[in-house]
């Protein structure tokens, strides 16, 4: 599934509102979710670093002669893998982009669940020394 320009302003922000909400303690996830919503988000950003390595070898476009046509045709169809408006590789980063707010969101409870541990360490620490 591919975003739109607008959309993946818009799933951005909405990632990154989630962000906020999970640091101010508005927002809970349970660890183990978060962990396998992490690492979902690991899985789909290899997959699209593989698709964005495949688009950028699609712009070596060759085979339509010498002939001034087949150049410009040649080079639409380059600039619509890398470098044109709306290019795949373009389109991709924009994906990477909101996969990494997601995780962003996610790495809120793994830091908030390694303090609420740090804490409980040193509660037990200071009530029962050795």
């Amino acid at each position: 599934m591919l975003l739109r320009d607008k959309e993946i302003i818009t799933a951005r922000t909405y990632w990154q509102s989630l962000a906020a909400a999970a640091e101010s303690g508005q927002l809970y996830l349970d660890q183990d979710i978060a962990r396998q919503c992490n690492d979902t988000c690991t899985t789909y950003l290899e997959k699209l670093d593989e698709r964005r390595k495949e688009a950028v070898r699609l712009a070596d476009v060759q085979g339509y002669g010498d002939f001034e046509m087949g150049k410009q045709f040649a080079q639409i169809l380059s600039e619509k893998a890398v470098g044109g408006q709306n290019s795949m590789v373009g389109v991709i980063d924009s994906h990477i982009q909101v996969v990494k707010e997601m995780q962003a969101v996610f790495q809120k409870f793994f830091n908030h669940y390694t303090d609420i541990d740090a804490d409980t360490a040193s509660d037990v620490a200071q009530r029962f020394p050795n």
